[in-house]
């Protein structure tokens, strides 16, 4: 006898990512953040959001997320317009941070800037100002 049925393939685990802003300057305006894996990465992102500037600091949690690979991109919107202000050479006139970079020279590349996540995770992110 056979007996014929569906097995229900397992739910991916979700994971919490809990994103730490250090190194605020500008003690005004929002933290806007994006979550991207290798697919996505200056391109666009799998999520987004925002933390209010907190003193020197900010935080933001993203729950949801499945194990990967991803990399956090991130600026500092001192005037709340939600897009990074340049000057005429093209360098951000706010803070930009990226995961995994401590010393900005130049646009990281998503190797330069990927974590694992693959449980509940805290990281740390430093803005850079020019």
């Amino acid at each position: 006898m056979v007996i014929a049925g569906t097995i229900a393939a397992p739910a991916q685990q979700k994971h919490k990512l809990t994103v730490n802003v250090s190194d605020i300057q500008v003690i005004k305006g929002s933290i806007l953040f994006m979550v991207c894996d290798k697919n996505n990465f200056m391109k666009g992102n799998i999520r987004s959001g925002m933390a209010v500037v907190n003193g020197n600091k900010a935080s933001t949690e993203i729950s949801d997320l499945p194990a990967g690979e991803y990399a956090v991109m991130l600026f500092h919107d001192e005037n709340g317009n939600y897009q990074i202000d340049m000057n005429e050479s093209g360098i951000p006139t706010e803070g930009v941070g990226f995961s995994g970079v401590t010393l900005l020279v130049g646009i990281p590349t998503f190797d330069e800037c990927k974590f694992t996540v693959s449980e509940d995770l805290s990281i740390t992110v430093k803005l850079h100002y020019f």
